[in-house]
């Protein structure tokens, strides 16, 4: 049963190589949406080397205090 929140929360993960400007792309996002009057949750997800694999940069918005990411990706 889904509850009030996951109802309302949406999630958005932005992945690219590392160098490729995921991080800005995605603070801008988080920001946005935070100036919104959102809670915000985000995480990055990345590897040791400079340049090459991909990063991963997960954003959880919410009405409501969001304390972690969430499962789900809505977009």
């Amino acid at each position: 049963m889904p509850t009030e929140l996951s109802r309302r929360e949406f999630s958005w993960v932005l992945g690219g190589p590392q160098g490729g400007g995921i991080n800005a792309s995605a603070e801008i996002y988080a920001k946005a949406l935070s100036h919104g009057g959102l809670h915000v949750f985000a995480n990055i997800e990345f590897h040791s080397n400079i340049m090459g694999k991909h990063s991963y940069y997960r954003v959880t918005a919410a009405p409501v205090p969001v304390h972690s990411h969430v499962d789900e990706i809505h977009m």
